[in-house]
């Protein structure tokens, strides 16, 4: 089994990802993630800054997302409500759990995404 590098977002924005994406790189990528993820449960170590998931994405500028503060607003918010819960390294399944008990079914996915262009994908049901 892998162990894997998610930042904190990408592990909220799984929750919901349905093969919509920056690039058509991108979204093979998150979709070989996601399907990894949830067939073998590995270990995830949270990160700060580009993790597995950034690694195809036209946003990632030489290891850097050209819209790094945006983006670190959106992991602050995801990371203060998990990672209390699973801490910086987890199994994927405790943090899927942390996420769907702390931000999904407690009512906070609006405060959480925020402003975020994709979250039509996460409210749509």
């Amino acid at each position: 089994m892998s162990k894997y590098l998610i930042r904190p977002h990408h592990m909220l924005c799984m929750q919901f990802f349905e093969g919509k994406g920056y690039s058509d790189g991108f979204v093979a990528s998150m979709a070989a993630i996601k399907e990894k993820l949830e067939k073998e449960d590995p270990q995830v170590e949270i990160v700060e800054g580009t993790d597995d998931v950034c690694k195809n994405c036209p946003h990632n500028m030489g290891g850097a997302c050209e819209n790094e503060d945006s983006v670190r607003q959106h992991d602050k918010r995801v990371y203060d409500k998990v990672v209390e819960t699973v801490g910086n390294s987890a199994k994927w399944s405790s943090i899927t759990k942390a996420i769907r008990e702390n931000i999904i079914d407690s009512g906070k996915m609006r405060e959480t995404c925020g402003k975020c262009q994709w979250s039509d994908i996460c409210f749509k049901n």
